[in-house]
């Protein structure tokens, strides 16, 4: 069959009833969040120009915001997606970010007349479907960077599931979003260009499952192996089993929200920074002053690596002279982000990104930033993996021995032209002289901590055992280097150990393949971790490392997500109808639609609360 009329028919089933209750608090979550972060956004630069040129304001047909409407849907969608990921304030899947396509689903569902459960089904296919399309292009060294095709894709097929669209229609409909699919320039990431990213994309989407219903056809082979979409977006071979687990293994109950603008791949150094900065204040019962910094080192692993390294000179401080940045530069900046945390003595807000506000913070952390040096580190990349082979089984799903595919996905990352920095490692300007940036020559060492990290943890105690009595000492090491040698045969046969010799051959030429089915998803963070190191006048220095980023997680903490989504939405203009808004949504009964109000009288509300 037809992968992409397979797809649509698999997610056109798909329902609530079966999801644990925690999935629809998340969907109700990502939709305050989604709302809050456009409310942020009417603060970035140019989005005023942008509103003007709309029409936007507080007479229109659709609500979007408290006090802003807009004149038509289409408008309405476009604007929403724009001004809810222009400070990159939103929500985040393992793979991908889909909020501007599951608001989508909020307002054009309330503007077609849908009722709830239509609205949350359309809102669910977008994350499910929308996040295993992103794994599925797991393999392209451009998977992570921008997403604009995916979030036309996920309207897509929001709006197809809105207008309930019969299979073939539907699969025709996400077949036009992929053959018209948007991409995004690098240099575009750290510009007022960010505007015009997932709003015309989000359009787009709407507009192929509107055409669709009418009867325009794509090209529906577009998922099968060799298709030109495969080869540009999914680096020549797609991940079928990203494709897998529809309705046994929840994307959106891993949803998660940033505390913070920026970046998900540098709020982990962010989050160590205030580590960092808690322990020099409980040790000196003084704040960490940017007069004290003298450098500041930052390891990080592959993803935010290579953000800084396809940024090149736009990442670069030194190359902007006196002049204030765009506030866009510094939500895939490590060295700038971290450098105006430092001189905020916290991490930045969006109102600290305001021209206004650079304009006063910006002359200290300027200097600073060109101080602070962003170097890949193999161990935590490695460590990284780890985590995700336990939550994903992200080996298995990429059909690639032990840490092959990540090294292979590194192989692929190129810096720009022209880029300067450091030889062998992603310096704040990038690497020099055409080298990879990601320290190749320290892999074959953090494979081998990694492979014999077990047998570390085994000898470790021996030294002081060998004082006491070495012949025993000596007896039980090698006891214990025999234990290790036997669980890695135990580890590189598995189940075909016990089968004889003549079952091992066949065994090793099966393909161990997995899927998202198979996937424990239970608690599950994505892994991006930063360390880093501050060195102060006097000498000293502090370190700090960070595992994953410092969201509010609906997989570890649904009570916490509902307070922090509460407070963003509210952000929106501090009003008691507001408040009530909110509480329709979070404080009902998750098992259940939200009830006593029509999601277009809510929407409605919502255009009226600025007033």
């Amino acid at each position: 069959m037809n992968r992409l009329v397979d797809l649509a028919a698999r997610v056109r089933t798909l329902s609530l009833d079966g999801a644990p209750p925690q999935v629809r608090v998340a969907l109700r979550a990502q939709a305050l969040s989604s709302f809050g972060a456009a409310a942020a956004g009417r603060s970035f630069p140019g989005a005023a120009a942008l509103l003007d040129l709309y029409g936007c304001g507080e007479e229109g047909a659709v609500a979007v915001l408290p006090g802003l409407r807009a004149p038509d849907l289409p408008t309405a969608l476009q604007v929403a997606a724009t001004l809810s990921s222009v400070w990159s304030w939103d929500d985040f899947l393992p793979c991908a970010q889909t909020a501007p396509a599951a608001q989508a689903a909020w307002i054009g569902g309330a503007a077609l007349g849908a009722d709830w459960d239509t609205i949350e089904r359309a809102q669910l296919a977008a994350n499910e479907l929308g996040g295993r399309l992103a794994g599925f292009c797991l393999s392209s060294p451009h998977s992570l960077e921008g997403q604009t095709w995916l979030l036309a894709f996920s309207t897509a097929l929001a709006g197809g599931i809105l207008r309930d669209l019969p299979d073939l229609k539907l699969a025709h409909a996400l077949a036009l979003a992929l053959a018209r699919a948007p991409g995004s320039l690098r240099e575009a990431v750290g510009t007022g260009a960010r505007l015009l990213g997932a709003g015309p994309a989000v359009r787009l989407g709407w507009d192929c499952a509107a055409l669709a219903e009418r009867g325009l056809e794509g090209p529906l082979d577009l998922l099968e192996d060799g298709s030109e979409f495969i080869e540009r977006f999914a680096g020549g071979k797609g991940l079928s089993g990203w494709l897998d687990g529809f309705g046994i293994t929840w994307l959106t109950g891993t949803l998660a929200f940033k505390r913070s603008p920026g970046s998900a791949f540098l709020l982990p150094a962010l989050a160590a920074l205030e580590e960092l900065r808690a322990d020099v204040q409980d040790y000196g019962d003084q704040p960490l002053r940017p007069e004290q910094v003298l450098r500041i080192d930052v390891d990080v692993s592959l993803p935010t690596a290579a953000m800084e390294l396809r940024l090149g000179r736009a990442s670069d401080p030194a190359a902007e002279q006196d002049a204030i940045p765009c506030p866009a530069a510094f939500l895939h900046s490590v060295p700038r982000a971290l450098a105006l945390a430092v001189a905020l003595g916290r991490s930045p807000r969006a109102q600290d990104l305001a021209p206004s506000a650079l304009g006063r913070t910006w002359p200290t952390a300027r200097d600073l930033a060109r101080r602070v040096h962003v170097r890949h580190d193999w161990r935590l990349s490695l460590g990284a993996w780890a985590r995700l082979d336990a939550g994903l089984g992200i080996t298995r799903i990429m059909e690639a021995p032990g840490p092959a595919a990540l090294v292979a996905a590194a192989r692929k990352i190129r810096p720009p032209q022209g880029a300067a920095g450091s030889l062998d490692g992603v310096g704040a300007a990038g690497p020099l002289l055409g080298g990879t940036g990601l320290a190749w020559s320290e892999l074959p060492m953090a494979l081998a901590a990694e492979r014999l990290g077990p047998l570390d943890e085994e000898l470790r105690e021996l030294p002081g055992e060998l004082m006491e009595d070495p012949a025993a000492a000596l007896g039980k090491g090698l006891d214990r280097l025999a234990g290790w040698a036997s669980r890695r045969v135990d580890r590189f046969l598995g189940p075909a150990k016990d089968s004889g010799l003549s079952r091992i051959g066949q065994w090793l030429a099966e393909p161990r393949r997995s899927s998202l089915a198979d996937a424990q998803l239970d608690g599950f963070q994505v892994p991006l971790p930063a360390r880093i190191r501050v060195l102060l006048q006097g000498g000293r220095v502090w370190e700090a490392e960070v595992a994953v980023p410092d969201v509010a997680s609906v997989a570890t903490d649904l009570d916490g997500v509902a307070e922090f989504v509460r407070g963003k939405f509210l952000g929106a203009g501090a009003k008691r109808d507001l408040l009530e808004l909110a509480d329709l949504l979070l404080a009902a009964d998750a098992s259940v639609p939200v009830p006593s109000v029509s999601a277009g009288d809510w929407l409605d509300r919502l255009g009226q609360a600025g007033r």
